[in-house]
């Protein structure tokens, strides 16, 4: 691992738990191919055949449990970039290569020893995330004063660090580019 980069995917009106998008951890390699890289995701095991009520009240109260899974990062790109048409920022994290380390080594220890709920609106992906960035680097302020926590604010309270994020990478759905295509068509 080299780098990590906290990577946010736009809302997903299918699915009422993704409305408000969702937030995952990129680790980077020595490859030269980012699509290979790994893709670490915190979300709520929640059954397939869950009714939307049951869905909505163990959402809010966190009945689901929350847990950290890791996939190639071609999966979470072909997932919400093609199937689900979202769009993807990352935001590469200015971490040295052992605050990396820890990171990954403070997910692992967490995930291996520890259990914790999934909250919807507070307790949920980006909270997680912004939590395990805010104990590798305590001198950010990324949870203090938050009644709630969403994915695209824990983007505006990573951003607001100064010399957080070293760089951002825009990765557009495959509908967006459809889009971009047919308003080039000469009418």
């Amino acid at each position: 691992p080299q780098k990590v980069s906290l990577v946010f995917s736009s809302a997903y009106p299918n699915n009422p738990a993704s409305m408000f998008g969702h937030t995952l951890l990129k680790v980077h390699s020595k490859r030269n191919s980012d699509l290979l890289d790994v893709g670490l995701n915190y979300a709520a095991v929640v059954p397939e055949d869950e009714n939307p009520f049951s869905f909505f009240w163990f959402g809010v109260s966190g009945g689901y449990e929350g847990v950290w899974s890791i996939e190639p990062y071609y999966v979470k790109v072909q997932d919400y970039i093609n199937f689900e048409s979202r769009d993807l920022w990352e935001y590469e994290i200015n971490l040295s290569i052992e605050e990396v380390r820890r990171l990954l080594s403070h997910i692992w220890e967490v995930e291996a020893n520890s259990y914790s709920g999934y909250f919807f609106f507070d307790e949920n992906c980006s909270y997680q995330i912004l939590s395990t960035i805010e104990a590798i680097k305590p001198e950010w302020s990324l949870l203090t004063y938050h009644v709630y926590v969403i994915p695209g604010e824990s983007v505006k309270f990573l951003k607001n660090e100064p010399n957080s994020i070293r760089s951002v990478n825009y990765r557009p759905s495959l509908f967006r580019k459809a889009m971009a295509n047919y308003e080039l068509i000469p009418v």
